[in-house]
């Protein structure tokens, strides 16, 4: 495809280029590599980063010690993107679902915290459907006791562990803000994977995000 060439040299169409303008003012959570150690004194010295590295490349990924985290390039990369439908088909010069878990050093597996979360629905899935959240049942390891079923699910009756694993992945894994004193159902099943050693798929999960933040973006922003 050709370029533009009265366009930003970083972009390859007018609209990529509008997109980006518009989603440099968007909300985003703040993000950053982590510092597991600070991550730890925020909970007493507990040892939060156990928790990430029971899924294989996960806690290298988020803290990324040998490279900065250039905000501009991620916002570039968000604008410029295109996930195949199957997540799979693709010329050499496309990343396959197999290719970008190899790189990114992280597993495949069966559970999508998203499928779960949202079932089939189209994204941008946050934004059209509220989502199913996991079973009281499963659910209430993460809260301080006791936690009846009618309580409201908030960050601020999280243990401390539980928040502070929270926290991490809205500064890695969870690009967007919607409403920060909330929890939404897909941050309750991906915490409760985390705090429980529950395997779940890193890549399927990256790749439904950044198309809801793309859809959302292009359908309520342009």
């Amino acid at each position: 495809m050709p370029r533009f060439r009265e366009i930003d040299p970083r972009f390859w169409t007018v609209l990529q280029a509008s997109f980006y303008e518009s989603y440099r003012r968007h909300r985003l959570f703040p993000h950053r590599t982590l510092d597991w150690d600070s991550v730890s004194e925020q909970v007493g010295g507990a040892d939060i980063r156990s928790h990430f590295a029971h899924f294989r490349g996960l806690p290298e990924l988020l803290e990324m010690g040998q490279n900065p985290y250039v905000e501009d390039w991620v916002r570039v990369f968000y604008n410029t993107v295109w996930v195949s439908p199957d997540r799979s088909m693709g010329e050499p010069y496309h990343l396959t679902r197999s290719q970008l878990a190899e790189i990114l050093g992280v597993d495949l597996a069966d559970t999508s915290i998203h499928t779960d979360t949202y079932g089939s629905a189209d994204p941008p899935r946050r934004a059209l459907v509220g989502g199913t959240p996991p079973p009281h049942a499963d659910i209430t390891v993460l809260f301080r006791q006791p936690f009846p079923v009618t309580q409201v699910r908030a960050p601020d009756l999280l243990t401390d562990e539980a928040y502070v694993i929270l926290m991490a992945l809205r500064r890695t894994l969870l690009p967007r803000t919607g409403y920060p004193e909330g929890f939404t159902s897909l941050q309750q099943r991906l915490v409760h994977h985390i705090f429980t050693h529950t395997p779940f798929d890193i890549v399927d999960l990256l790749l439904a995000e950044i198309e809801d933040v793309i859809t959302d973006g292009v359908t309520v922003r342009r």
